[in-house]
């Protein structure tokens, strides 16, 4: 387990800035706005129906950092994006890369 984590770390210190950037916004952006979505059930008064009705004002929640919002943000915000990889990967596994598949073949 160890050298395949160690092999991770190795791959991503290898990339350049921009390739870095691109990797790591998809989840800064997730966690940042569900971030905002927990300080804003914990400020609501009620359940969750509540917090759907007072979406519009996300934007006036005053951007601070409680450990709870930011930890259940964090999860949250994680999970989505893993999950939403994992899905896009099971979709994709019986397509190989630059080679057509299907019945739609380029005649010779």
């Amino acid at each position: 387990m160890m050298k395949w984590i160690n092999g991770k770390i190795e791959q991503f210190k290898e990339l350049d800035r921009k390739e870095k950037f691109m990797l790591i916004l998809p989840y800064a952006f997730c966690i940042f706005l569900c971030s905002r979505v927990v300080e804003l059930y914990r400020l609501c008064n009620g359940d969750f129906v509540k917090v759907m009705y007072n979406i519009e004002y996300l934007y006036k929640s005053f951007p601070h950092f409680s450990c709870k919002d930011v930890l259940y943000g964090t999860l949250i915000g994680w999970g989505i994006i893993t999950y939403s990889r994992y899905e896009t990967r099971l979709h994709r596994k019986n397509t190989r890369k630059g080679i057509e598949y299907g019945s739609a073949r380029w005649s010779a």
